[in-house]
């Protein structure tokens, strides 16, 4: 409950293994002091799924001294004033949803609603036991109807994440769009003008030349000769042309990486058009090379391959996940095996790894939004859901195969033309 004459929320009834521990809680009822004082204090409900690694400031002595690792808090509130916090939490991280979340406030609106037209401390006292009882028999329900949850969440979370990543890709994109074009008027002239100097160069060793066969004295000779060597000359003259010829390679590729670079900044998410897909995946294993380095093999399989009637930017992303997801899952030297093919009307494009492959129990779920097999903090599960939800919105199919050998193969169909809604 809240005591603001104390500035203190303090622990009132609870219930579970640290039921006593917990009723003589008492933390600051200040913002950043503790998550259940941040509640009380702006008034919204929040959910936790690990403490160890929130971002939110917590009461950390306290949450591991209840050995809390998740929890649902959400804001008992009368009218605008909230008078306490409704807390369940778990010691297992992750052990919450955001289904968890709207049954929480759900039951938080009827303990406000019920204390609204409570008469006396005694009668709220007497609610908040049935409370207890409610909450534990809502978990447990809550539990047994998990899957099911899940499947119902499913088509609304992915669809929320399409939108939140098509706001960040936007953003990213102008961003990207901008240092792409600061970046092309250097390269530009790096590129200009090494040609120009190659030029240079071929004409200086020209006159150099024609004054090495002007004929000396013996000792002017020895005195030129001399100072040839000194200032290695000769070393300089074997590797200016390689060095040249390095320039304008690297210059031509920062010029590629950049115009590869623009093609993902397109602002035009929804434009349908024909598009050469056998360009798009060049453009993609330019900008997962740093991923691929000298140890990963890349063997295109092109065959005969029309253009695709698709949204560029989307096919784009598709193709940089699949071959991203490729490159991690090869944790030492590999193949990444790209064929592409026209099949039953539909173009067909397989990205295929020597890595480890995918287990069984997980290649089912790997479309799955949030889900990933990667340690906290090095995915976010989203790659591969949105992909999947691309394709979807483009008439194909995607699917993952991936023999018990090991390796694995995502496979993309996509129609020809664009097919009605």
């Amino acid at each position: 409950l809240v005591d603001r004459e104390r500035r203190l929320v303090r622990g009132h009834q609870a219930a579970g293994r640290a039921s006593a521990q917990l009723e003589t809680v008492e933390l600051p009822l200040d913002n950043g002091a503790s998550a259940v004082a941040r509640v009380a204090t702006i008034g919204l409900p929040l959910l936790v799924d690990d403490v160890e690694a929130s971002p939110t400031p917590l009461h950390l002595a306290t949450v591991r001294a209840l050995d809390v690792r998740a929890f649902v808090a959400v804001p008992l509130r009368v009218k605008d004033r909230i008078f306490g916090v409704l807390t369940v939490a778990s010691s297992e991280p992750k052990r919450f949803a955001a289904g968890d979340l709207e049954l929480m406030s759900a039951v938080a609106n009827h303990v406000a609603l019920a204390v609204d037209r409570a008469e006396s401390f005694q009668m709220i006292e007497e609610l908040t036991r049935g409370l207890e009882d409610k909450v534990r028999v809502r978990t447990e329900q809550l539990r047994a109807a998990n899957e099911e949850l899940q499947a119902a969440y499913r088509d609304l979370q992915a669809t929320q994440v399409q939108l939140i990543q098509r706001e960040k890709l936007a953003s990213v994109g102008q961003l990207v769009a901008g240092v792409a074009h600061e970046l092309n008027n250097p390269i530009g002239f790096v590129y200009s003008n090494v040609g120009t100097l190659d030029d240079f160069v071929k004409r200086l060793r020209a006159i150099l030349d024609v004054y090495r066969a002007v004929p000396l004295a013996d000792a002017e000779q020895a005195r030129v000769d001399e100072h040839w060597k000194q200032l290695k000359l000769d070393y300089a003259l074997k590797y200016i042309d390689s060095m040249i010829e390095g320039i304008r390679e690297g210059a031509e590729r920062a010029r590629k990486i950049v115009r590869d670079l623009r093609v993902f900044a397109r602002t035009g998410a929804d434009v349908w058009q024909a598009v050469d897909l056998h360009e798009e995946l060049e453009s993609s294993l330019t900008l997962v090379n740093h991923l691929l380095k000298e140890r990963v093999t890349v063997h295109r399989a092109f065959g005969p391959l029309p253009s695709v009637e698709c949204v560029r930017s989307q096919i784009d992303q598709v193709f940089l996940n699949l071959l991203a997801n490729a490159a991690h899952a090869i944790t030492g030297p590999g193949v990444i095996t790209i064929e592409t093919r026209v099949e039953d009307g539909c173009a067909v494009v397989a990205v295929g790894d020597t890595g480890a492959g995918i287990k069984p129990d997980v290649i089912g779920r790997i479309f799955d939004p949030f889900f990933t097999t990667k340690p906290v903090g090095e995915g976010t599960g989203l790659g591969l859901s949105i992909s999947y939800e691309i394709v979807k919105k483009h008439g194909g199919e995607i699917r993952a195969e991936s023999p018990p050998g090991g390796g694995a193969t995502l496979t993309v169909r996509l129609p020809l033309t664009r097919r009605p809604s």
